[in-house]
């Protein structure tokens, strides 16, 4: 079952924004980079800059996809479609929610 209410979206000041339930979580270039070119699993923090401990962003193994786990919920987005939006090819892609049990 998708959530339509998620999605990422390329912002006008070069970052990307994550639109949860549990709120709205920016990207800047530098965590997008970390995060596609050395794999590394990127904490997210809320809008207000507070990094919330429970929430991040990593690439699945296969380096095909990207998940994102909040306290509200876990998505997935292929990392194609990520790096579209990152790159503001697109303007926004929903985010697909999935169940980590």
């Amino acid at each position: 079952m998708s959530d339509t209410s998620s999605s990422i979206r390329a912002c006008s000041n070069g970052e990307t924004a994550l639109e949860t339930q549990g709120g709205l979580y920016p990207l800047s270039r530098e965590e997008i980079r970390e995060l596609l070119f050395f794999g590394r699993q990127i904490p997210l923090r809320q809008q207000s800059s507070i990094i919330d401990g429970t929430s991040i962003i990593y690439q699945t193994p296969s380096r095909l996809g990207i998940i994102i786990c909040t306290g509200s919920g876990s998505y997935h987005i292929s990392r194609k479609s990520f790096v579209l939006v990152a790159s503001g090819e697109i303007v926004s892609s929903p985010l697909i929610a999935i169940s980590m049990g």
